[in-house]
């Protein structure tokens, strides 16, 4: 039964007939919702790990923003140098290893399950030094679950339009545990366990108790019921010098990535700086969960649009309008005025602008399948675990210097997060323009990278029926030579 499900997930190309007009791949409900349900536990480590522990341990722990900025960098590094390493092993090891990279799920959670907790519940006397431990701890099993996960997801499939389903299925598990994580301060508070709805360190551990049980429970079913897996008639290089040499002939990733770089390292600065904008320039720190849950319910509606929206046109235009229409909705946090008055005006706000930034989530993962495509057809290499590692490289390098770089500027302008009432009209405004003016600027630089990007589904579809020949012809060519060393040793004896 396990397996006549999991086969829903493998592409057909056996069929001569699929070598001259291939089926459309298609996965199965019930193998991509098992596939998928990982990631909601995955969606719980991510945000608060990345964005929110930072920020309480300021506040809560009397961290310094400068020591925060140079460990966040320092962190995220770590964090996409671990990444290479993870993709490359897991590349070397898809073949060796039980259920191939399905044995990085479970390696994943031995790590996940301490280091998360112990990040999420410091003692009082916690500071920047048990911090760096933490966060370099859960960083690490961030990778060892992410990587090798999202690699597998491509390869469920080759379909052009399919590889954005399964993505867009998967993260809305993500998100879906992205408001768990989010609404754990509400549901402390109803229950009495917490005085206040604010998202504190109180309230990350709740969060950490859940993970222990969660991420167990989510893994299973895609151990047991999906597939692992297209195995692809190409040498697998998990080398970084052949990943970063096969770069020279693929464009496509050339364009993407620098188009990434600029975008991204503007999300950096907005991801990390959005808790002290809600908290210490607006004063709407206790509304912070009902805020972000917001967030959380625009982007998961935006999923099916944004797979509707590439369909209709093409992952290129989509995720080109969701950057053009967040670099103008960065403009208007300038404008929102501080205290309870501006609650209405930011829910506005920052609702559209994670329902724009719904693409990122759905589009990317699904542009890299295509792109490891492209490169597998050009190098006869394959590295998808090398590819989604150099992706997540580059995202979380931006990301990190982004965040470094916030830090750095609003201790720059004495901006004080604790007393925020002292802060001067200059650093309230380097607030402003850290925040928003910034990022707006580089999102809106990326799309003239972006423009120049090739792939479209007609010359995916020709990329996919070339490498299904290929495979094709190795497979005869295999079967071939077993039947005539079976003939060989039949003439022997």
């Amino acid at each position: 039964m396990a397996s006549d499900a999991a086969s829903a997930c493998v592409p057909l190309t056996s069929d001569s007939a699929a070598l001259i007009k291939p089926q459309p791949s298609s996965c199965a409900r019930g193998p991509l919702l098992a596939y998928a349900l990982p990631y909601l536990s995955i969606g719980m480590i991510m945000m608060p790990v990345a964005t929110i522990a930072p920020n309480l341990y300021v506040k809560e722990r009397g961290v310094s923003l400068a020591s925060m900025g140079v460990v966040l960098m320092f962190a995220r590094i770590f964090d996409a140098v671990s990444d290479q390493a993870v993709g490359y092993i897991s590349d070397i090891t898809r073949e060796r290893l039980p259920g191939g990279r399905k044995a990085w799920l479970v390696l994943g959670a031995l790590v996940a399950i301490p280091s998360v907790y112990l990040l999420f519940t410091p003692p009082q006397a916690a500071g920047i030094a048990y911090f760096a431990v933490g966060s370099l701890a859960s960083y690490l099993a961030w990778s060892l679950l992410l990587i090798p996960y999202l690699a597998w997801g491509a390869e469920l499939t080759r379909g052009y339009h399919e590889r954005t389903r399964i993505t867009t299925v998967r993260s809305i598990f993500g998100q879906a545990g992205t408001f768990l994580f989010l609404a754990m301060p509400l549901a402390l508070n109803a229950l009495h366990l917490a005085p206040s709805t604010s998202m504190t360190l109180q309230a990350t551990h709740y969060v950490a108790l859940a993970l222990v049980a969660l991420l167990p429970v989510t893994i299973l079913p895609a151990l047991l019921f999906v597939s692992g897996g297209t195995k692809p008639a190409a040498r697998t290089q998990a080398s970084l010098g052949a990943a970063i040499r096969s770069l020279r002939v693929n464009r496509p990733m050339q364009i993407f990535f620098g188009a990434l770089l600029v975008s991204e390292l503007g999300y950096g600065i907005f991801a990390t700086v959005i808790f002290l904008y809600i908290d210490a320039y607006l004063g709407l720190g206790a509304k912070f969960s009902y805020i972000i849950i917001m967030v959380n319910i625009g982007t998961l509606l935006s999923l099916p649009a944004w797979e509707w929206i590439c369909r209709l046109t093409s992952k290129k235009t989509a995720i080109t309008a969701s950057w053009l229409l967040q670099g103008i909705l960065l403009v208007p946090f300038v404008f929102i005025p501080r205290g309870e008055s501006g609650f209405a005006p930011l829910i506005a706000v920052i609702v559209a602008l994670a329902f724009f930034g719904g693409a990122g989530v759905v589009v990317s993962p699904s542009l890299l399948g295509d792109i490891v495509d492209y490169d597998t057809l050009k190098t006869r290499g394959y590295r998808a675990g090398n590819y989604f590692a150099l992706y997540s490289l580059v995202d979380k390098f931006a990301v990190a210097v982004g965040g470094g770089v916030a830090f750095e500027l609003l201790s720059l302008f004495h901006y004080d997060a604790v007393h925020p009432t002292t802060n001067t009209p200059s650093a309230n405004a380097a607030m402003l323009g850290v925040f928003a003016c910034v990022p707006a600027a580089l999102r809106l630089a990326s799309l003239a990278l972006l423009a120049r990007y090739p792939l479209d589904a007609r010359r995916q579809g020709i990329i996919r029926r070339r490498l299904d020949q290929r495979e094709t012809r190795a497979a005869r060519a295999a079967s071939a030579s077993s039947a005539a060393s079976a003939a060989a040793i039949g003439v022997l004896l």
